[in-house]
Order: C-alpha cells, then structure tokens, then sequence
C-alpha cells in the first residue's frame, strides 16, 4: 500500500510539473490533502479502519459510559426505578403511557376540527370526480388469500386487519384515482383506546398511496392495512380518518 501511494503521488507530481500557474497551498492545506489521499487508498485495503479511535475519547468513554454529564459538567448516574405506568402491555406491545399519549392526541384532533361524514370528508379531496363507501373489514394471516405480485404478512402474534373502500369514478370519462400525495391519516383505535397505524405497503390498491386510472362509472377497490395482536379485543374497532382539519369516524362492529 505505501509503494501505491507513493507512485500516486509521484503521478501527481509529474502531472503538475511544467502547468504554467501553480496553486500554493498552506500547510495545513497541504495536510488535509495528503489526509485525504491517504484515506482514499486505505478504503481498499481490508484492514484498514475508516474511523479513527483516539485514546482520549476511548478513555473518556469508558468513565462516563454508563453516567450522563449535565450542562454545568456535573455528572450524575441515571435513574433506574421505572414507573409502572411505563411497563410494556402484554396485549398491545406498546407502553401503556405512550397508548395513552395517541390516544389524548388522536381526540384533541377531533376536537380542534370538525367530525364530517365519510363522504364530506373525501369531497373536497376528490373534487366531485369520485365518490367513495365504506365496505367491511377482515383479519388475515396472510394478504391477499390468493397469490399475488406482493404479499403481507403478519408479524410474530399478530394479524392483518384489512379495511375496505369502493371508490367510485362518478365522472363521465376516465379519471386518474391519486391520493399518494394527500395528507390523509389513518389511525385505528380499539376498546382499550390503543392507537394503531397502518401499514406501509406496495399494495397497488393501497389507500394512502393509490394512483390508478378508474374508467368512467366504475369502482375500484381501495385497502388500508393493520398489522394487530391477535389477542385484541374487537368489540369496539374504529377507524378515524384525519384531512387537515376534518375528521370522520368509522365504527367497524
């Protein structure tokens, strides 16, 4: 590697030899730029390390691993009696405080806007070019039943929740269906008042993200996905769905 580097530098050397305006650079300039040539040859030897670990910071790190150092410089040991509040939920997965947080911040939406049916609330979205209904909702294992492109599956103790939508083409010529760039959220709450999110998919079909051309008069079929415990209860699921200030409601039972 250093005969590499030398000759590097000595093709470097000849090709600037004979240029009629030099640059002149400091030394510190001069550092920085042999650094940088260095570096550039090691990245290829496999072992050579990019990251350099001083003394200094590897001693230091070891006095204060375990301790935080406040703005004055005072360093205290951390805390570590756990509020009970904070355990995790063996039904939900999630802490039952930051299930609370979603949940207080889920209704302070609702309640700083207005609570709009389904179709009010995709109306301005929509512009009169569709119109969209609610379907029914099903849990899976796997989605979809039949083969397909791309499958979901569902983590470890859980299910997929699939909620259902027509969404009607009610113009009189063909009409793109695109909402991937609307801020539509999608937020499923259960008995227990925990939130859930959905899924992020390559569904063609998938509501958050749907661009598909729907002839004139015909319906196409939209999807939201949950990934849910198996174990929840689902006496009372609602989806609530947020755009900008106006929220609808959607009892599932």
């Amino acid at each position: 590697m250093r005969k590499l580097l030398l000759i590097l530098i000595t093709i470097c050397g000849v090709m600037l030899t004979g240029c009629a305006q030099l640059i002149e650079i400091n030394d510190q300039e001069s550092d920085v730029l042999a650094e940088y040539m260095a570096g550039t040859m090691l990245r290829h030897d496999s072992n050579y390390e990019e990251a350099l670990i001083y003394q200094e910071t590897t001693d230091t790190a070891d006095t204060t691993d375990s301790a935080d150092i406040s703005e004055t410089g005072e360093i205290t040991e951390p805390d570590e009696t756990l509020d009970p509040s904070d355990k995790k939920s063996n039904d939900t997965g999630v802490s039952s405080s930051a299930v609370s947080q979603a949940t207080s911040d889920l209704y302070a939406d609702k309640q700083n806007g207005s609570i709009v049916s389904l179709a009010s609330l995709y109306k301005e979205i929509f512009k009169d070019k569709f119109s969209i209904k609610y379907i029914n909702h099903k849990f899976y294992s796997s989605y979809p039943d039949e083969y397909d492109f791309f499958t979901l599956e569902s983590t470890k103790d859980h299910k997929l929740l699939a909620i259902n939508f027509n969404i009607k083409n009610t113009s009189t010529k063909a009409r793109t269906l695109d909402l991937k760039n609307n801020s539509i959220k999608y937020q499923l709450t259960d008995k227990t008042n925990a939130v859930y999110n959905p899924m992020m998919t390559l569904l063609n079909n998938d509501i958050q993200y749907i661009n598909l051309d729907v002839a004139a008069g015909k319906t196409q079929q939209a999807v939201v996905m949950f990934d849910v415990p198996k174990n929840m209860d689902i006496s009372d699921l609602k989806l609530a769905i947020t755009y900008e200030d106006k929220t609808t409601v959607i009892d599932l039972n």
